[in-house]
């Protein structure tokens, strides 16, 4: 199944690109497009700024590199691009069949957890569009859709990204609660110490 993931933030809470920190054996970025990987969620379909992709070793053929010039318009500016991409995928069962949307700053959200979740949307009850992750009134990632939520997530905008989509059809959207990593992104100093403390 084809993934998007919009990643071309500025990172301007954590002060440093978050995607470019140490993280496992690589960076943030490196390890959540490794667990993507390994949940079989490929091709990738990443959007970044320049900066970031100048920071980065090369990531591999499954993943296409696309780049946000104008990053500071936000979230819903890099979902639009990775929107674009998605339609011009082949073959065609990539572009109009059913895709994950992925977040950059979730390198704990482990693959086989992202597997189950896939798992749970292929078994989905019937009526159901969409499956993602849902806590406290937080929808989580990765959040895994039908094609027709392609031309939804167009009216996306600023920061706010899909929240607001997903709220407007919520009959069709079946939540599951989830792992933690699927929550834990990254926004501060704070959060990306925490993230990488030894699991016990």
């Amino acid at each position: 199944m084809i993934a998007l993931l919009p990643a071309a933030g500025l990172s301007r809470r954590m002060g440093t690109q978050k995607l470019l920190l140490p993280f496992g054996a690589g960076t943030v970025l490196e390890a959540v497009i490794g667990n993507l990987r390994a949940a079989g969620l490929t091709p990738i379909l990443c959007v970044l700024s320049e900066a970031t992709l100048q920071g980065l070793r090369p990531l591999g053929e499954d993943v296409t590199v696309l780049i946000n010039p104008a990053p500071e318009r936000g979230y819903a500016s890099s979902l639009a691009i990775a929107l674009d991409a998605l339609g011009r995928a082949e073959p065609a069962a990539l572009r109009e069949g059913p895709f994950c949307l992925m977040l950059g700053d979730l390198p704990t959200a482990q693959a086989h957890d992202m597997a189950r979740l896939r798992l749970a949307f292929e078994r989905r009850p019937a009526g159901y569009t969409a499956l993602a992750p849902y806590r406290e009134g937080r929808f989580g990632h990765p959040i895994f859709m039908e094609g027709l939520w392609r031309a939804r997530l167009r009216s996306a905008s600023g920061d706010r990204g899909g929240r607001g989509i997903l709220e407007a059809h919520g009959g069709e959207v079946l939540t599951v609660e989830g792992e933690d990593g699927f929550f834990e992104d990254l926004d501060t100093p704070e959060d990306y110490r925490r993230a990488c403390r030894p699991q016990t």
